[in-house]
């Protein structure tokens, strides 16, 4: 039983870090579309909140 939840276990660790690993990759490259974006289009291109605010200034999220 205890092999069985250590196998368990390996295996949730690596698949979390494989989807975080996905995660923060689509993050940088959102942002850095959206900082091509503002290059090409100046001020036209509206603001973005969740990517123009830090999310977490006070303890809640915006």
């Amino acid at each position: 039983m205890r092999d069985d939840i250590d196998k368990t276990r390996r295996f949730m660790i690596k698949a979390w870090a494989k989807r975080e690993a996905q995660v923060n990759m689509m993050i940088e490259s959102t942002a850095g579309m959206v900082g091509d974006l503002r290059g090409i289009m100046g001020q036209a291109m509206p603001e973005i909140g969740t990517i123009d605010e830090p999310p977490m200034l006070d303890g809640r999220a915006t």
